[in-house]
């Protein structure tokens, strides 16, 4: 449900300098229709611009489509304005968000098990089966690399079609080349290449780091027994993987691994804010401060929102049913491509107090809590 904006105004009478000079999202509204609806780094200017137009109408122009309330709903940094727009234009706005989701648009690649003759697929959204997709990708090209990838790493079936007449299929090149199970023909059982598909599926940057070195040590040992032809594929291999900094190759895996605790600004000095986001939504989690007032203390602050955040983290995981793409197209781009001076996301998978405490420290300037690490 969407909350109530944090200030509304209307346009006649208004005063210059009530709007807050802070990320935000502002939505602009004739006669109660709205007119548009932005993400903003500063509300003010984007409000004060609009009250120009107003200006003019009142000296004589025409007041059709003119703005006359505004609705700011503020937030702490870009990125939290990104997604605060995403819930603001899915009630006031459903073509803007369908823009954005357009402009964000992020991408899965799926092997349905249960016909394999079918091969990969790409798609804006992960399979019925949430466990027969990975991703995201931030474009079609990059999902149809990392499948070629995963076919010459697990050696499935690059002619899928073939799989449907198995064991009476038609081995390609890659049988000759040593390189395939040939299973279409009877090499092995269609069960034995599901098995691969599963690894396949399971692969993610720590796989491809062992992967890399398996493959250096098969390269040398064809090159030593005169198996040019095998080396040089296993060298064509080599060098499809991605490298080991590579975020976009990090950020790749099940879509219910995307899940994230965000440490980003407030907006306010010495303090950090803490918000879960996953393929289906995102919520604040809390903001840790520095100073604190009353019976709260700076260490209570921290140690609660941390306790809220593991809390969060440990809930139930995303289903496929629930799937957001444009939420998934703001958060994959933050994951591959950080804008500078941006949120830290931490995968909540194997997430701890310690981990989340420094980026704390860090994104805010908030003292350490005193506690001792991963209690």
């Amino acid at each position: 449900m969407l909350p109530p904006p944090d200030d509304e105004f209307d346009l006649i009478g208004f005063e210059r300098g009530v709007v807050p000079a802070s990320h935000a999202v502002v939505r602009f509204a004739s006669a109660g229709e709205t007119v548009q609806v932005i993400a903003t780094a500063d509300a003010r200017s984007a409000v004060e611009s609009r009250f120009e137009q107003l200006a003019g109408a009142e000296a004589g122009e025409s007041s059709e489509g003119v703005i006359d309330r505004v609705s700011v709903w503020c937030a702490g940094s870009s990125f939290e304005a990104d997604l605060q727009f995403l819930d603001v234009a899915r009630v006031h706005s459903p073509d803007a968000r369908m823009q954005a989701q357009q402009r964000w648009q992020a991408w899965w690649l799926t092997f349905d098990r249960a016909t394999p003759w079918e091969g990969w697929s790409i798609d804006d959204r992960p399979g019925q089966d949430a466990s027969s997709s990975v991703g995201p990708f931030l474009d079609r090209a990059s999902a149809r690399r990392w499948s070629e990838m995963l076919d010459g790493i697990y050696e499935l079936c690059r002619e899928p079609a073939e799989l449907r007449r198995a064991p009476a299929g038609s081995p390609c090149a890659y049988k000759e080349m040593g390189l395939c199970r040939s299973t279409c023909d009877g090499g092995e059982r269609v069960s034995d290449h599901d098995g691969r598909v599963g690894q396949a599926l399971s692969t993610t940057a720590g796989t491809l780091a062992t992967e890399r070195a398996s493959l250096a040590a098969a390269m040398a040992a064809a090159s030593g027994e005169g198996a040019f032809e095998r080396a040089a594929a296993l060298r064509d291999r080599v060098a499809a993987l991605p490298a080991a900094d590579d975020r976009a190759a990090g950020a790749v895996g099940p879509v219910e691994s995307f899940r994230f605790v965000v440490v980003a600004g407030t907006g306010a000095r010495r303090s950090a804010r803490l918000m879960g986001v996953d393929a289906t939504g995102w919520r604040v989690l809390g903001d840790a401060a520095a100073e604190a007032t009353g019976e709260d203390s700076a260490a209570g602050s921290v140690d609660r929102v941390i306790d809220g955040a593991l809390a969060w983290a440990a809930e139930a995981r995303v289903t496929a049913d629930r799937f957001d793409p444009a939420m998934v197209g703001v958060v994959a781009r933050e994951v591959v491509r950080p804008r500078r001076g941006g949120p830290v996301l931490l995968r909540t998978d194997g997430l701890d107090r310690s981990a989340l405490l420094a980026d704390i420290r860090r994104v805010g300037g908030v003292p350490d809590s005193g506690g001792d690490g991963d209690g």
